[in-house]
């Protein structure tokens, strides 16, 4: 196990060393879970972005139903074209 120290700044901010930002590939905004270990320590653990891991699972099943990415552009710009000529079209 890697030890280092961090500094408290103000406003509670922390900064991770630049190695472990590396190596987890932690970006800035990315959010943590803060776990109590009891005598004054704790772990933070890295949360995986709700958005991302929705875009995995939907490119996943797009690819299991051999839809390709130009597929889905080419739908939905004909979608926005009939919504369109339906509400805005001789108005």
């Amino acid at each position: 196990m890697n030890e280092g120290t961090i500094q408290l700044r103000d406003k509670g901010v922390i900064t991770l060393p630049v190695s472990l930002r590396r190596k987890y590939s932690l970006r800035p905004g990315d959010v943590f879970s803060l776990v109590e270990l009891g005598e004054g320590a704790f772990a933070l653990t890295p949360q995986p972005s709700r958005v991302a891991a929705l875009g995995d699972k939907v490119s996943e099943m797009l690819q299991d139903a051999g839809v390709s990415v130009e597929d889905v552009l080419q739908t939905l710009d004909e979608e926005r074209e009939r919504y369109y000529s339906e509400h805005y079209v001789d108005v």
